[in-house]
């Protein structure tokens, strides 16, 4: 034999019989090509099987390994297309993947992407900033090192909380809340209450001038205080303290102390003085 072939003994020419008379028989020997292996080192991919087949028959490549990040490049040596003679060890050769770490700010300051190759260190970008909130994290952690695959982060925010105080001058507050949230406000306000007056509305000022608040919108930002604005209710027959300038509606009253005007009951009543009034 050789190192590519053996020749194993597979019988006699012609086969042997009965002898009669004299004959010549000849050894009959196969040449067989020996087994040699092929084995693959993927360097950290996925296992390849190896190939063991006869020197010389045809090799059929395998797949090609995976690896996470990398990118297959070649085999070191190439695969020969038929069997040699001899064992062989061939290697992977890789690629390093390059991915991007896009950030979605969700309407916050712009965040610039990051790409980098596979498994280098990931410095974290500064926060970004929203006006209104406080940043809260990202919906998953910025990886310390560069993931197998692009990756898009969003940005989550807390609306900034603000304080609201409430002057009610001697009255309650009704259901109102003590403080609200950027983006969110309060979209309605309750009466405050006080016995024997008729609520008026809420002002943001101690001289209840300007526009009532009814509301607190969604894009106001910092504390708010209120004012809680009263009116005496329906006056009836008796003395009542009054306010001056403030408006007030008669009852089933005609005439008050110090005044010699008949008025229409149900109509509408100022006082140029603060003072108790007597109406009858």
């Amino acid at each position: 034999g050789t190192l590519e072939y053996s020749y194993p003994f597979t019988g006699w020419n012609p086969e042997l019989a009965p002898v009669t008379c004299d004959a010549i028989y000849t050894a009959v020997y196969t040449q067989t090509g020996n087994p040699f292996t092929i084995t693959f080192d993927t360097s950290g991919g996925t296992a390849i099987a190896p190939i063991t087949q006869a020197y010389g028959s045809a090799v059929t490549p395998p797949g090609d390994p995976v690896r996470e990040g990398y990118s297959f490049a070649s085999w070191n040596p190439e695969i020969p297309a038929t069997m040699p003679a001899e064992n062989l060890t061939i290697l992977a050769r890789w690629t390093v993947n390059a991915y991007t770490i896009t950030f979605d700010t969700a309407g916050g300051s712009e965040i610039a992407p990051i790409t980098q190759d596979y498994g280098t260190a990931v410095t974290a970008p500064a926060n970004p900033t929203r006006t209104g909130y406080a940043f809260a994290g990202w919906n998953q952690a910025v990886p310390a090192t560069m993931p197998g695959e692009n990756l898009t982060l969003t940005a989550q925010w807390t609306g900034n909380s603000y304080g609201i105080s409430y002057n009610l001058d001697g009255g309650t507050n009704g259901s109102n809340p003590g403080s609200y949230q950027y983006g969110t406000g309060v979209s309605a306000l309750a009466d405050a209450v006080k016995p024997g007056y008729t609520f008026a509305g809420w002002y943001d000022n101690s001289a209840f001038s300007g526009t009532k608040i009814t509301a607190i919108p969604a894009d106001r930002m910092g504390d708010v205080a209120l004012y809680a604005k009263f009116e005496l209710g329906t006056i009836e027959a008796g003395t009542h303290a009054l306010t001056a300038g403030v408006l007030y509606k008669l009852g089933n009253v005609t005439k008050v102390s110090g005044d010699s005007s008949v008025y229409v009951p149900g109509s509408t009543f100022y006082v140029s003085a603060s003072g108790n009034y007597t109406f009858s």
